[in-house]
This record gives C-alpha cells, sequence and structure tokens, in this order.
C-alpha cells in the first residue's frame, strides 16, 4: 500500500508471542523469575524491556488493546505472563541448540508443522520449472525457506488469539504478514492439488512475493485476444522485471514477472508463465465479471493476505480514485475490492502516511484511516489506450468464458477439418 507505508510487505522475521522480530546481534534470551502481574500493558511492557537486551525488539501494544484485552478476559495478564516465561525458554533452547527455527521458536502444536504445499511432488515441480522455461523467459526466483516459514506462523498464545478476534484457547492462528494480528487467510486446497500436477494456482485475492522480499494481493488475472496470460497488481509493490511468484505454492518458483507499471495509476501487469492456472474462486474471491465504478455512499468489501476480507461504506468516489472504509494495511496492496461478485478495484493505500493507523487487528472496530482504491475501469482504459502494451485487451478470466473459448475452438477445428475432407 503507498500512503500507510504499505508498500506491500518486507518479509521480515516473525516470530514467537504474537511477533517477535529476531535481530542479528541476539545471541541469548534471558529468563527472568515470574513477578506479580497487574493488567496486561505492564506484563506486556516487561517483555519487551527483557527482549530489548538481547536484541529482539516485539511491536508496540496499543493502550486501547491492553484494556480491551484486560476487559474480555481478567485471566488474560496471567496468561501472557506464562506465554512470554515459555517463548523465552524456546528462545534459550534454540540459542544454546541452534536448532532449526521453525520447529524450537515458535510455539508448538498438534500439525502445526509447516504446510507441504506442494503435496511433496519432487516431479510436478520439474515439470513446473521446464514449461515455465519451454515458453517464456522466467527471472529467477529464490526465497530463504526459513523466511517464506515465518510468513506462514502457527502461534497458541492468547494474546495473538484475542487480538484476532477470537477467545483464548480457542485455537490457533495463523500470521502471514508482520504487524497483522488478524487470524489470516489459510492456502485453499485446490491450489495444492495444482501444485501436485506442477502447476501454480492463480486468481483474485492470491497472495503473491515480488522480488522476493515483497508481499502483496493479486488483484485480477485474465487474458487478452491471443489467449496470453496476464495479472494485475499495485504499481509500487514491485519494478519492472521483478519476479512474481505465488506465496502460497513459492516452491514452484517464478510464477511470472512484472512486464509494465503506470505509477500514476498505481497498477502493474504480470506476463505469467505458460504452468499458471487461473480460477474465479480463489479462497473465497469470486470475481466473475468487471463491475461499474464505485457510488458514494455504498458498502464494499476486499480481501487481502493481510487483513482477509474487510467491508466499508464508499467516502468518497470518482473515475480516478475512491475511498472506503474496508479496512487494510501492508501486505494488502493490489487486493480486489469487490460488489457482491463483480471487481470493482483494487487496493492503493491509506489517506495517511501513519501505518499505525492502519487495520492491524479486528478488535480496532472501525477505529482506521479509510483506504485508497484505483477503479478497475481506471486500469483498464490505461490499459487499453496503447494496443501494443503489455496486457491490452485484458479480459477477466471465469471458468463460464474459459468454457466458450474452448467450445469456440473446438468448432473451429471441426470446420476446418470438414473443409479440407471436401477438399
Amino acid at each position: 500500500m503507498r500512503a500507510l507505508a504499505s508498500r506491500c510487505v518486507s518479509t521480515a522475521a516473525v516470530i514467537a508471542v504474537g511477533s517477535i522480530t529476531i535481530g542479528s546481534s541476539a545471541t541469548a534470551f534471558a529468563q527472568t523469575a515470574p513477578e506479580e502481574t497487574t493488567n496486561t500493558a505492564v506484563v506486556y511492557q516487561k517483555a519487551q524491556q527483557d527482549a530489548a537486551k538481547y536484541g529482539i525488539n516485539l511491536p508496540k501494544l496499543p493502550r486501547e488493546f491492553a484494556e480491551a484485552i484486560d476487559a474480555a478476559s481478567p485471566q488474560a495478564a496471567t496468561d501472557l505472563e506464562n506465554a512470554r516465561q515459555a517463548a523465552a525458554t524456546a528462545a534459550q533452547n534454540w540459542f544454546q541448540s541452534q536448532a532449526d527455527l521453525q520447529t524450537t521458536v515458535r510455539i508448538a502444536f498438534q500439525g502445526a508443522t509447516l504446510p507441504t504445499m506442494v503435496a511433496n511432488s519432487a516431479a510436478g515441480t520439474t515439470r513446473a520449472t521446464q514449461a515455465t522455461q519451454a515458453a517464456i523467459q522466467m527471472p529467477e526466483f529464490k526465497i530463504d525457506p526459513q523466511i517464506a516459514a515465518r510468513n506462514y506462523l502457527w502461534v497458541t498464545d492468547p494474546i495473538s488469539q484475542i487480538l484476532a478476534g477470537k477467545l483464548p484457547g480457542s485455537g490457533p492462528v495463523l500470521h502471514r504478514v508482520g504487524g497483522s494480528w488478524f487470524d489470516a487467510p489459510r492456502i485453499p486446497e485446490e491450489a495444492k492439488e495444482a501444485a501436485a500436477a506442477g502447476k501454480i494456482l492463480m486468481g483474485a485475492g492470491t497472495p503473491i512475493y515480488l522480488s522476493q522480499n515483497t508481499m502483496c494481493t493479486l488483484t485480477a488475472v485474465g487474458t487478452d485476444a491471443t489467449g496470453k496470460k496476464w495479472g494485475i497488481t499495485a504499481a509500487h509493490c514491485a519494478k519492472e522485471g521483478d519476479p512474481v511468484a505465488s506465496a502460497d505454492m513459492w516452491q514452484l518458483g517464478a510464477a511470472g514477472k512484472i512486464v509494465y507499471r503506470d505509477t500514476a495509476a498505481d497498477y502493474a501487469i504480470i506476463e505469467f508463465a505458460p504452468n499458471v492456472e487461473f480460477t474465479s474462486h480463489y479462497n473465497g474471491v469470486n470475481a466473475q465479471s468487471i463491475g461499474d465504478n464505485a457510488v458514494r455512499g455504498e458498502q464494499l468489501c476486499k480481501f487481502g493476505v493481510a487483513s482477509g476480507w474487510s467491508c466499508g461504506i464508499t467516502w468518497i468516489a470518482s473515475s480516478l480514485r475512491f475511498t472506503s472504509h474496508a479496512g487494510a494495511m501492508p501486505g494488502d496492496s493490489g487486493a480486489p475490492v469487490m460488489r457482491g461478485n463483480q471487481l470493482v478495484g483494487m487496493v492503493n493505500g491509506g489517506i495517511l502516511p501513519f501505518p499505525e493507523l492502519a487495520y492491524h487487528s479486528p478488535l480496532q472496530g472501525a477505529a482506521f484511516m479509510p483506504t485508497q482504491m484505483t477503479p478497475m475501469s481506471r486500469v483498464l482504459t490505461s490499459l487499453n489506450a496503447d494496443p501494443q502494451r503489455p496486457g491490452a485487451g485484458f479480459t477477466l478470466w471465469n471458468e463460464a468464458l474459459a468454457k466458450t473459448d474452448t467450445a469456440t475452438a473446438g468448432t473451429k477445428t471441426s470446420a476446418t477439418a470438414g473443409t479440407k475432407a471436401k477438399n
């Protein structure tokens, strides 16, 4: 996102209670004797002070959040103190043994191992790589598996559960973006099935990596008149030539590359590799058509990797930009903005340059700054202004259109065969 420093989100190391950033100077983690707890704010401040001595920075916990936590659960401060001690022990054991980060530092629970995501399909990965190199020259995409692991982090501590809008002890919470307290979107089963066959599934709402260290959200997928595959996301997420990979299936490598950017309208065009497969139903986003421009006063919804679904009233609407109270934060850049199953626009950023005012937790209610969005009509007008521009003639992909194209192709083939037979 642009104004809220949501220039997407860097794949920072985020671990343990809520989210903890590991600094390179960290060499040990002191475990202090339990002290009398008073409230969540006091306990959390102790955890910040203790961790700071060893190069570990805990994110700021807003006072309003702390008060809401104590009001919701009188036991919260004690639970947080216990979680702090458990995290200290886990971190200390890791520093002593140098064991693998993902299995020692994060809070373990039944079934919390990293998702295989490609179903151990080495053959599928090989097929995907060969298909990519055969038709389109893609830039190399590599990401440290541990960094990717920190963007798919399960936690079970009570403060993370409460800040995600869940009750303590209600089950694991998934964190995919640093600074987000939401229970993040999971990897859809259909994406795993596609990966097992060497395919990378893409659709509106797919989380994407750009240039190895940035995460944003895919706005839309579609084709041009020749059937070539294209995608759209926010321009400020990357620069031209950057590789693009699915953050759900990063093991399969680059799925495409940025080939064009319009910084005024803040959209970028992705050229996809042939092993990319489209869907119009990715993780609950049902993008069937392009909708008319937003209208002041109407309710619209967005879906992004950082904060999931959020809906809000449209405050300002024009053909160039519209402003909605559908909450967003870094990582949601490019997120599709929906009116039912119509794609109306894409998320650009907050209206103010203060990331702390973004939508970080469902406990904020409506207490966050509105979000700026670009209408899809503006994107398509710009895209089609030059017939030679990559992605010109973009048509939003959906299953019905794909079936029509297949049937048309079959009719043409039959007609051609009939003509040859007569000759």
